[in-house]
């Protein structure tokens, strides 16, 4: 079975959450099991019952790691060392889904004794290690990442050519059967639209490619 690792205790929606949900919705439109690391009161808990979604849900704030198996794969989201700590001794496969493009080069930020307590991952055993680690999970086909901007980040720090395009997994989104606008402007009429959010390229590209449809 396939366990999703989201320990953060929040009751707000964001986008890994909602992330999780699809994948759950999808393997449940297909039948298939899946279990749920979660906070209880948190809002993935919460939406997958209002849905009434068939998960087993694991309670993050006291973890059972007891219930996995050798063949079960723990996809696991956001920091990585925190995560590997609460399944340490498991006997099973871990896949590790970057979101944030900067996040496994901010797995090794080392303090420099002579930088007084300034932790920078700027520095060669910071880099060492990350590579390490990259080829580790690259040699294992253990990571995988939400967009381009992801490698691009990588190949910005010192990691040139550990992972392609097929290290890019596609998001599923929800696509309902009526378009969400109920109406479009006339021809000549203006369609004003605004994007609040964070100047991310991984979250600017989708609105980007939306404008481009709603010009077609």
């Amino acid at each position: 079975m396939i366990y999703f690792y989201y320990p953060v205790n929040t009751t707000k929606p964001g986008g890994v959450q909602n992330l999780i949900l699809n994948i759950a919705r999808a393997l449940y439109a297909k039948g298939m099991p899946c279990g749920i690391y979660t906070h209880l009161n948190g809002y993935i808990h919460q939406q997958a019952v209002a849905e009434k979604l068939s998960c087993t849900f694991i309670d993050a704030a006291k973890p059972d790691t007891g219930v996995i198996r050798s063949l079960d794969v723990v996809v696991i989201f956001g920091a990585l060392e925190p995560a590997l700590n609460d399944f340490r001794g498991v006997n099973a496969r871990i896949l590790y889904w970057s979101v944030f493009p900067d996040t496994m080069i901010q797995t090794f930020k080392i303090r420099i004794p002579a930088r007084g307590e300034v932790y920078s991952n700027a520095n060669p055993l910071s880099k060492y290690y990350t590579s390490k680690l990259a080829a580790t999970l690259a040699r294992g086909k253990a990571a995988f990442f939400m967009d381009e901007s992801h490698l691009k980040v990588l190949e910005t720090y010192g990691i040139k050519g550990v992972f392609d395009q097929s290290a890019l997994l596609p998001i599923p989104v929800i696509v309902g059967e009526q378009p969400p606008l109920k109406s479009l402007p006339a021809e000549g009429q203006t369609l004003r639209l605004a994007y609040i959010g964070r100047a991310e390229d991984w979250k600017m590209f989708p609105f980007v490619s939306l404008v481009r449809d709603l010009e077609k």
